[in-house]
Parts: C-alpha cells; structure tokens; sequence
C-alpha cells in the first residue's frame, strides 16, 4: 500500500521548469498625435520610466502638467509610475509604450466634500 502511495504521489509531482525572463531591449514612444514618435529606444540595467521620459522630452512638461506613461492611450492602459524599473514591469524585448499629459492642478472642491470633517 505503501509502494502505491508513493508511486501516485511521484506521479502527481510535475517539474517545474524555471523559464528564463526576457529582458527588454528596445523600446518605441508614441504619443497620441505622433506614432511612431521615437523608436529603437535602447534599454539599460535599472532604467525607470523618468529616465525615458527625460530622455524624449529633455526639456520637461510644460508648466503645471506633467508626462504620464501608459501601455495603452485607451482606459484601459496600465499607467506606471515614474521610479518604476522598466525591466521589472516588461519581458519582452520590444516594448510600446505611449506618453501622455496631464494637469497637475486639482480643484479639491469638485472631488471632495467640504461639510466632511
């Protein structure tokens, strides 16, 4: 009975094979009038989705907005945060990415009530 137990149970066991990660090597920036706007952007170790951003816009956003990346334009793109290591988020070796803009400004009294305290 023994016997049988370990053979059932050996033949449950599946290996686990380890799937090596792709790391991402280039990347293509589109944005929402221009796509392609920049391609073969070369990925390097630790690389965060800021570093992308100040390389295409070196100059930075205009005043009171900033530049949000997204993996789509629609709403159902993921956005991701600008400290976030690109080789962390993606494992494929070409990657899409589309830049956005944004207002920084918010208007606290259209989200939140003020009678709330």
């Amino acid at each position: 009975m023994e016997r049988i137990i370990k053979d059932l149970i050996t033949s449950i066991i599946v290996p686990v094979i380890s799937q090596k990660k792709i790391k991402p090597n280039l990347i293509t920036i589109h944005l929402k009038k221009k796509s392609p706007y920049k391609s073969n952007i070369q990925v390097t170790k630790n690389m965060t989705f800021q570093d992308l951003i100040k390389f295409v816009f070196p100059m930075g956003p205009p005043e009171e907005k900033r530049f949000i990346i997204k993996s789509l334009l629609d709403i159902y793109g993921k956005v991701f945060l600008s400290e976030q290591m690109i080789e962390e988020v993606f494992f494929e070796s070409h990657i899409n990415l589309w830049i956005d803009i944004e207002k920084t400004i918010i208007n606290f009294d259209e989200l939140f009530d003020e009678n709330n305290e």
